[in-house]
């Protein structure tokens, strides 16, 4: 069993956003980077989206912080168990640059040799298992293709480095799943279920996502993964090795837009600019920042695996 934990320089207690805004360089110059991306994009010639969908999706980030604030009132949050930081922030680091390779290794122009060829068939070896689990279940053509990539992540961002992390002695409440604040992840996720009430009013019709078992329990699966290794995992390490909780959280944010900048490229169609700007000014930056948010508040998963219930990105403008 894991022993004695030890945390991050700083004590753990209830993690106030906007304070941190104004003590921490790295999280205002990440809150900056976004506009000044998207203001790039629109000199270049990438139109003006990207700067309003950055404007409103700050917006998005002050709203779900302030309701965050007010929702859950301030306390002295439980601290998680960090046994060996060193050794488990190399593993987790190292399942990152895993993830960023297998990444790479499905870029065309890229040759990422003995080790791609066999992440590729690894990755096509767990997607074959995950539309074979998906093929059994009555989805259409919407959720026969969600649920099979929320299974492809519970593959790499939850069994693979929930097994290492089993190996080293932990086990699942000593990871974070607790009922920490459970409740908070529901006004959250109320709160950013409004563009179904919006196509509600504007049509009458409830789109698909709002009323689908499938497609809630698919955005509850990514939900968990994701949480899982970039909240429960990363960013408890990044803490535990020595980075304030804004510098982790600014860290943990960055690498996940790092491990996803290869599938943007290739959907971009190899638009370097537009691919590396782009996913700076993109809803993944602020979102990052407000699950990790929640997490350093709550200290356990279950807010923010809750607040992922929607198949609604709580961040929808691109």
């Amino acid at each position: 069993m894991v022993g004695r934990a030890r945390t991050g320089r700083r004590a753990a207690s209830s993690f106030d956003f906007f304070a941190a805004v104004r003590r921490s360089r790295w999280l205002a110059a990440y809150l900056l980077a976004g506009p000044l991306a998207a203001l790039y994009l629109a000199a270049v010639g990438y139109g003006s989206r990207f700067l309003v969908a950055t404007i409103v999706n700050l917006a998005l980030l002050a709203l779900y912080l302030a309701a965050t604030g007010v929702i859950a009132r301030p306390r002295q949050a439980p601290t998680l168990r960090v046994a060996r930081p060193g050794l488990e922030l190399a593993a987790v680091l190292a399942l990152c640059s895993l993830l960023a390779l297998r990444g790479i290794s499905h870029l065309e122009p890229v040759d990422s040799g003995q080790l791609g060829a066999w992440l590729r068939q690894v990755d096509e070896s767990a997607a074959s298992g995950a539309r074979a689990i998906a093929s059994l279940l009555p989805l259409s053509a919407d959720e026969a293709i969600s649920l099979p990539a929320a299974l492809l992540d519970c593959f790499w961002l939850l069994l693979l480095p929930g097994a290492v992390f089993f190996a080293l002695g932990y086990r699942p409440r000593g990871l974070g799943f607790n009922l920490n604040l459970w409740w908070l992840g529901v006004p959250l996720l109320a709160i950013s279920a409004w563009p179904v009430l919006a196509d509600f009013a504007a049509s009458g019709i409830v789109a698909w996502p709002a009323i689908s078992a499938f497609a809630v329990g698919s955005a509850l699966l990514a939900g968990l993964s994701w949480e899982f290794f970039y909240r429960g995992l990363l960013l408890t390490r990044l803490e535990a090795g020595g980075l304030g909780a804004a510098e982790a959280l600014v860290a943990a944010a960055v690498t996940q837009s790092l491990i996803q900048l290869p599938a943007h490229l290739a959907a971009n169609g190899y638009d370097v600019v537009l691919t590396v700007a782009g996913t700076v000014a993109s809803p993944a930056a602020p979102a990052a920042l407000a699950w990790g948010c929640v997490f350093l508040r709550s200290r356990g998963l279950t807010p923010g695996i809750l607040w992922h219930g929607s198949p609604w990105a709580a961040f929808p403008f691109v």
